[in-house]
């Protein structure tokens, strides 16, 4: 499968190069999960986004991960779509997540699977420096284990300055079987000077099967989590390529993650 979107990236990347009215910007990650319980996850994630007359904006994404340890294995592969129509009064998202995971342990004759879907509208309107967001998703796993979680948020973005962003989201989330969880997430965006941005976020409360809508991430573990803070570098160190790195804790019910990650990502005209 991988090959097949490297090679779709390929020929999308030819015909829309020499359009004007395009940009194209491929990027590529690489994670490292350490896990408090002597576990350790690898991440690889390649994205394709495009923008049309910086009004319409696509992307298209892939995300293998890798979680190892003696006894047991897990492996999850997501595709990913993302749609954005923007105004300087509004802001429309939709975005679609495929979920393909599998789970094996000395125990088990047969790989136990996972097959889920996501889908996630956005709405946001506001005049600078205040801006207003509502978003639903819902995802429903179809294999293994039978679940359904429906997330609500609420969001809020302000400019204090042109160089300075604070961002909330307010998150609740409910599953078929009555659990429920609130979180909140404050983001924080500073460009001091033009090729260096610094980005922070910080959550309090619980949550469980929670997707990012900036990131565009799906946080699927089977425990909850109840804190996560993080910090990501973003730095553009040869004209228009940019390199990007973060540093992100998690803390779930019996244990904890440190996330080391390392991306680049390039702008074509």
């Amino acid at each position: 499968m991988l090959n097949k979107f490297l090679a779709f990236i390929l020929i999308t990347q030819s015909f829309i190069i020499g359009q004007s009215s395009w940009t194209i910007q491929p990027s590529v990650f690489f994670t490292r999960g350490e896990y408090s319980s002597q576990v350790n996850s690898n991440i690889f994630s390649t994205y394709l986004s495009l923008a049309y007359r910086s009004k319409f904006f696509f992307t298209l994404g892939y995300e293998f991960i890798k979680v190892e340890d003696p006894f047991w294995n897990y492996h999850q592969s997501n595709l990913l779509g993302n749609l954005i129509y923007w105004r300087p009064d509004l802001r429309l998202k939709l975005s679609v997540l495929k979920v393909n995971g599998d789970y094996s342990d000395q125990s088990n004759t047969k790989p136990i699977l996972e097959k889920g879907l996501l889908f996630s509208p956005e709405l946001l309107l506001g005049s600078y420096p205040f801006y207003y967001g509502l978003g639903y998703v819902n995802f429903n796993q179809t294999k293994s284990i039978k679940t359904s979680s429906h997330q609500i948020y609420l969001r809020n973005d302000y400019y204090p300055h042109y160089k300075f962003l604070i961002s909330s989201i307010l998150s609740g989330i409910y599953f078929t079987d009555k659990q429920k969880y609130l979180a909140l997430e404050v983001i924080t965006y500073y460009t001091p000077i033009y090729y260096l941005t610094l980005k922070t976020s910080f959550t309090i409360g619980s949550r469980k099967n929670y997707f990012n809508p900036d990131l565009l991430i799906f946080f699927n573990h089977y425990q909850t989590q109840f804190s996560n803070y993080s910090l990501q570098v973003y730095y553009n160190f040869y004209k228009k390529i940019t390199g990007i790195f973060t540093y992100q804790r998690s803390n779930f019910t019996d244990f904890s993650i440190n996330y080391f990650s390392l991306g680049l990502k390039t702008n074509i005209n």
